[in-house]
């Protein structure tokens, strides 16, 4: 429930502007468990780790990562998010540290993520953490809202800077 609350609230607050009203009000927190449920339960077997930030008493970050779904030879980050009123204090970046840290334990050398292209602040931290985009857009429909993202990838296998 924790996990489901904080990617709703992430969600909505820093999507908001970026995709259409209709289609963050019509995303609902039972989704949001269903969603989050069944990805804890497959992560075993889809190799897909999600790592969380708690203030000892709430969880306030997740990310949540694997092999890439469709770029062989790559990890991939599918969610990285923070409480909305944590974020800017640290908490994303201590997240994203790790999550490489942890692809590279498992052996990726390289790392890709997606990011909605017009999410600018999402894309100037991942570039600021040393991500850079390779170029690669696709168009992702959710609930019949067309959503571009574009792609960037790190080397993993490289001590973080």
């Amino acid at each position: 429930m924790a996990i489901a609350a904080l990617h709703l609230a992430s969600w909505r607050s820093a999507y908001r502007g970026i995709v259409p009203d209709a289609f963050l009000d019509a995303i609902t927190m039972e989704s949001r468990v269903v969603r989050w449920t069944r990805a804890v339960a497959a992560a075993g077997e889809q190799q897909v780790t999600t790592l969380v930030a708690e203030d000892g008493r709430n969880i306030v970050g997740l990310s949540s990562f694997g092999p890439s779904r469709d770029r062989a030879g790559f990890g991939e980050v599918y969610a990285l998010h923070v409480l909305p009123h944590l974020r800017r204090t640290g908490i994303g970046s201590v997240l994203l540290r790790r999550t490489e840290s942890r692809l590279r334990d498992v052996g990726w050398a390289d790392a890709m993520l997606w990011v909605l292209r017009d999410n600018v602040a999402a894309r100037r931290f991942y570039e600021a953490m040393g991500w850079v985009t390779t170029g690669r857009e696709r168009l992702e429909v959710h609930h019949g809202y067309e959503i571009p993202e574009v792609e960037l990838k790190t080397r993993v296998s490289a001590a973080p800077g």
